[in-house]
């Protein structure tokens, strides 16, 4: 039995150059029951730095895996976990836009609440560093 799930959330990262708030969405689901998880996602969002007045925007499509550790703790309804993922991004403004590969790592804790949990955590890639994410899952 390998159950589906589809997951809104946002990200926003933000330095002393750049600020960036993204919403994405994805639809997957677990290859392992309550372990592993694959979907596909879509990310779309806005930015401005300082080098550049104008804002930006940003789109990704891509895959996305979870591996949820087994200590569940069960008195709290909590479960750690980490992942990967690639994208394909757009990035630029509608003028001018540049497109390449994107690969990231996750790692977060999922607090299971209602028909789903509730995800926070942490994204990091090379391009924004580290980003903050929150999200809740609906499980089917």
């Amino acid at each position: 039995k390998h159950p589906w799930f589809f997951y809104f959330g946002g990200q926003s990262n933000f330095n002393s150059e750049t600020f960036s708030l993204m919403l994405s969405a994805r639809i997957g689901f677990f290859l392992l029951k309550d372990r592993w998880d694959l979907a596909l996602s879509e990310t779309f969002g806005v930015f401005t730095s300082q080098a550049n007045e104008s804002g930006n925007f940003n789109e990704e499509l891509g895959l996305l895996s979870k591996v949820y550790f087994p200590i569940k703790i069960k008195k709290y309804k909590f479960s750690p976990y980490t992942g990967a993922g690639v994208s394909l991004v757009v990035d630029g403004d509608f003028d001018e836009q540049d497109t390449y590969f994107r690969t990231m790592f996750l790692a977060g804790v999922s607090y299971y609440v209602g028909p789903g949990s509730l995800d926070i955590g942490m994204q990091y890639d090379k391009t924004s560093k580290f980003t903050m994410t929150v999200g809740y899952t609906f499980l089917f």
